[in-house]
């Protein structure tokens, strides 16, 4: 078997967390990088090798999800050491919110102490001169040196220190400030370390509690939307955060009606994070023309074409709109019947039962019957033969469905089979009748 702190390591790695050079079973809690920049220390991690060796390890940075793993002995644990092996899952857990919380609250604590001392953005900041963009009050600056100071750090990209003036955008999550967007002139970001990211946003002036609310990713992106728009709009400030960041607008302000401005990818389409958030988030996504370069924005097109084609980019997003329809406007009609009494045309019908009780293959049969005009049960003629539309995440038609069908006698010309769905970017994935329908 290999050493506890090995198998641990792998671990790490199958989920997508490298793990630092040595591994320390002492069940104590660990912090380390995980993305190889100095001064990092998003990664952390608890691990006990007597008994069962067990322990718990996650990133921060990558929303703080505690990973638990334990040692594969060959055989069952015993109750007494499967509880065992529980409590000290369950006490690291605890260790490693703990301290996540702890962090959290420092980072909150130094974003309000370095907003407090920065001054109003100028017009004049080489960053938002090369975006082509003006400041807003949400945004301030303040020089490297006072918030290198202030941290006992220096905040860095990419394994470079943050130089010059830095813009600071306020990161709120649940209505407060958690962390910091800082940008240098060079349009190098960091955020403050362990300050909580996930679900939270920038926003270039106060969001309204109705109407559209534009979700940008980057903050130069957000500037040149509001000022092509002439209103408010938020910066998720990663394309992964995009999701959250919609979830905590829409829930903070249930009357808005988000839009997603994505950014093209480098294959010159939307990215698929900001598809999948647009799709679970169920508003409109709109990215920039594809004939711009691939891995462009909202910025570049601004600095491409202007406004203008900004503003006609938005042209076409509309959020959804409740229609009312009076009872008196409406005209009675009686129900049609496919099988009197049982099966009307156009309705939800449900089949319910327990697993094995036949329901697909009653609900096949009826199928089968619809499809050519046949004989229901009870000896009455199907009063309209029609086409029958089948989404089954179970069965598969070539297989199973079909066949079925073939036996019921169905008029196999009218039976369809719901294959896939296009997705915002044209492109197909599998069916989920949830933003599906």
């Amino acid at each position: 078997m290999h050493r506890p702190e090995e198998a641990f390591a792998q671990a790490m790695r199958e989920h997508g967390i490298t793990p630092p050079g040595e591994v320390i079973a002492d069940g104590r809690l660990h912090r380390f990088s995980t993305n190889g920049r100095h001064g990092d220390d998003g990664g952390w991690y608890v691990l006990h090798a007597d008994g069962i060796p067990a322990g718990v390890f996650g990133d921060w940075r990558q929303g703080g999800e505690a990973i638990p793993w334990r040692a594969d002995l060959g055989r069952p644990p015993s109750p007494d050491e499967e509880q065992e092996t529980r409590r000290r899952i369950e006490q690291a857990r605890r260790m490693a919110e703990e301290e996540r919380r702890r962090r959290a609250e420092h980072a909150a604590s130094l974003a309000a102490a370095i907003w407090k001392d920065a001054k109003p953005a100028n017009t004049d900041h080489p960053y938002l001169l090369s975006k082509g963009v003006k400041p807003t009050p949400s945004l301030r600056e303040l020089d490297a040196t006072s918030i290198t100071r202030r941290l006992g750090y220096a905040p860095q990209a990419k394994g470079e220190p943050l130089a010059g003036r830095i813009l600071i955008a306020s990161v709120r999550v649940d209505g407060r400030s958690a962390t910091l967007e800082m940008i240098d002139e060079q349009g190098r970001k960091s955020a403050l370390a362990g300050g909580v990211k996930k679900g939270g946003f920038w926003a270039t002036g106060p969001l309204p509690d109705r109407g559209r609310v534009v979700l940008a990713e980057g903050v130069a992106t957000a500037l040149s939307l509001a000022e092509a728009l002439g209103e408010p709009v938020a910066a998720a400030l990663s394309v992964g955060n995009l999701q959250a960041a919609g979830e905590s607008i829409k829930a903070a302000k249930p009357g808005i009606e988000l839009v997603i401005a994505a950014d093209l990818d480098k294959t010159g389409h939307p990215h698929p994070e900001a598809i999948r958030a647009a799709e679970a988030l169920r508003c409109p996504l709109l990215s920039p023309p594809a004939d711009l370069l691939p891995g462009t924005d909202f910025n570049d097109l601004h600095a491409a074409r202007g406004l203008e084609a900004v503003r006609d980019a938005f042209a076409s997003a509309e959020g959804p709109n409740v229609r009312l329809t009076c009872a008196a406007e409406v005209t009675a009609e009686p129900v049609t019947w496919l099988w009197d009494g049982w099966l009307a045309k156009g309705k939800l019908h449900l089949l319910a039962g327990k697993p094995g009780t036949g329901k697909t293959t009653l609900a096949l049969g009826l199928a089968a019957i619809v499809s050519r005009g046949g004989t229901w049960p009870d000896g009455s003629r199907c009063a309209l033969a029609g086409d029958v539309l089948i989404w089954s995440a179970e069965d598969d038609p070539a297989d199973t469905i079909t066949p079925r069908l073939m036996a019921g006698g169905a008029d196999l010309r009218r039976i369809h089979f719901i294959a896939d769905v296009k997705g915002v970017d044209g492109e197909p994935r599998p069916f989920d009748p949830g933003p599906g329908l």
